[in-house]
């Protein structure tokens, strides 16, 4: 797990580099995903990302078989889409297995994808103040590459982050809920039913463990993204606008990474996760939310030791090009 992906939102791509590489640019990286006509993409996709990738995961799946025995889940601005990365037959890699344009008027403003075994794509759109647009969970139906528009659906507001979780069989989300005129945030499940061709969500409320908005250690605000953590299936990482934080399934609980590695309240996280092993970095992006090129992105992934959460070093890209960036491993945990 030596592959870091991140998002280049300057040239709408998808971008794997090696983290022990130094220096993060064109002549270092090892693949580049663009979703070109020549590879089967629309010749409107690249413009319907906007402002470019904005999740991307790599995942280990059956739904395509002779196709692809792993894909990529990809999302940014109205576009999303299955990309095949070990093809398999007549593909070759980064070719379309599935890809859904939603015109300008139905942006949901998605956030999230998650790719699940059987080949179907989680999303999360988060809508946000667009009433009618988005604060939803879907499950598209992906084995048909000439239908889009085929999915199963469940409420969440603000929808950001999704995570499948292969020990409890759970979709796990990040969002808000409204309780007597207050948001409270945090970790929602969900249980994926049905088949292939006609999938069902259904949250599992017994499951759900959320905060009031506020500062912590007592709240959480705007829920930002989910990963596995390697070492331990009871356990995940959560990320928020309050900072980074372990947390506990079967205690529902939400611990702070050490450190300078959990950052501080009004942060604006974008990602976070771990590498396996007991020296795995955690790492984090973080966005400036202020005026400027680097208002939702950045230029930095940084690393931090796990135990003490001390920064052991950065790698830094020419531009402010990253939103997310994940641990490029085809595992789910």
């Amino acid at each position: 797990m030596d592959c870091i992906a991140i998002s280049n939102t300057a040239e709408k791509s998808v971008e794997i580099h090696n983290y022990n590489d130094t220096t993060w640019d064109a002549s270092t990286r090892l693949w580049q995903f663009k979703p070109v006509p020549e590879l089967g993409f629309s010749p409107d996709a690249i413009k319907a990302m906007g402002a470019g990738v904005g999740d991307l995961k790599l995942r280990n799946t059956t739904g395509f078989p002779g196709k692809a025995a792993s894909a990529c889940a990809v999302q940014g601005g109205r576009w999303l889409a299955v990309v095949a990365h070990e093809p398999a037959g007549n593909h070759v890699k980064g070719q379309k297995l599935w890809e859904k344009i939603y015109p300008p008027a139905e942006d949901p403003n998605n956030h999230a994808v998650e790719l699940l075994p059987n080949g179907n794509l989680a999303v999360a759109g988060t809508g946000q103040r667009r009433p009618g647009k988005g604060n939803w969970v879907r499950i598209y139906n992906t084995s048909n590459p000439a239908v889009t528009d085929d999915y199963a659906e469940a409420p969440l507001y603000a929808a950001h982050a999704l995570l499948w979780d292969p020990a409890y069989n759970i979709l796990w989300a990040g969002g808000t809920i409204h309780i007597e005129g207050k948001e409270w945030h945090g970790i929602f499940a969900y249980i994926i039913g049905g088949t292939r061709e006609r999938p069902t969500i259904t949250e599992d409320v017994s499951k759900r463990s959320i905060r009031p908005r506020g500062a912590s250690p007592n709240g959480l605000k705007w829920p930002h993204d989910l990963s596995p953590d390697f070492d331990d299936i009871n356990k995940l990482w959560y990320a928020d606008h309050s900072g980074v934080y372990v947390y506990n399934k079967t205690e529902k609980t939400f611990t702070p990474a050490p450190g300078d590695a959990r950052r501080f309240d009004g942060v604006n996280i974008k990602s976070a996760g771990k590498l396996p092993g007991k020296n795995g970095k955690i790492i984090v992006t973080e966005s400036s939310n202020k005026p400027g090129p680097c208002r939702y992105t950045t230029n930095t992934v940084s690393f931090y030791d796990p135990a003490t959460g001390d920064l052991s070093f950065t790698r830094t890209t020419p531009a402010c090009t990253i939103y997310r960036a994940r641990i490029w491993s085809p595992r789910y945990q």
